[in-house]
């Protein structure tokens, strides 16, 4: 086969317009978390510390939002996603542990089933709070009973001699009674 030369035009290439180059649009990512009024309502609600305290103690800086009904891959349309109710502020590593066991996650109240129950009527064990309710306005309330046993609230008041964890709900009630957040006896904040 023999090769020529490139065809030749019967008519010219014209530019009609020059091209422009232009930069490209930075890409944001889309927020889909908490607004910074929640943030702020759970920043009051845990101190700054880790509210899980799985893994940290209660002692790390709480840095993420842990979503209790979780939002899905695609995200979600439910207004109850983004409240006070639904997050608890946790360190990273504690909220890791969580996504990574969803048993101990749904036990513990740290996860809730999609479409299975509003925020605020399930009990949460909480570090420092132990079984309490969650409510939007960035507040708990101690759970009477709660859903690992229905233990009453009374079952809890006791402090243990040696100044240990409660026996029904592992709340630290030493480190409970050292923290000034705390300023009352520990039946009052103590579930």
């Amino acid at each position: 086969m023999k090769r020529g030369g490139p065809i030749p035009r019967k008519t010219p290439l014209t530019a009609k317009s020059t091209l422009r180059r232009t930069a490209p649009k930075p890409s944001q990512p889309r927020r889909t978390g908490p607004g910074p009024d929640v943030m702020a309502l759970l920043a009051a609600r845990s101190g700054g510390v880790c509210e899980l305290g799985i893994v940290c103690l209660g002692s790390a800086p709480a840095v993420d939002p842990s979503h209790r009904i979780a939002k899905g891959m695609g995200g979600t349309k439910d207004p109850r996603s983004n409240t006070a109710a639904n997050n608890i502020h946790s360190c990273r590593r504690c909220h890791d542990l969580v996504e990574r066991d969803p048993a101990a996650a749904y036990a513990n109240g740290w996860k809730i089933r999609r479409g299975a129950a509003d925020p605020t009527e399930v009990p949460v064990r909480l570090w420092a709070h132990g079984w309490v309710y969650l409510d939007d306005a960035g507040g708990v309330r101690p759970a009477l009973a709660y859903a690992a046993g229905e233990l009453a609230a009374d079952d809890c008041l006791t402090p243990r001699e040696d100044g240990g964890r409660c026996g029904c709900c592992a709340v630290d009630l030493a480190l409970q009674a050292a923290d000034p957040r705390y300023a009352g006896p520990l039946d009052l904040d103590h579930p």
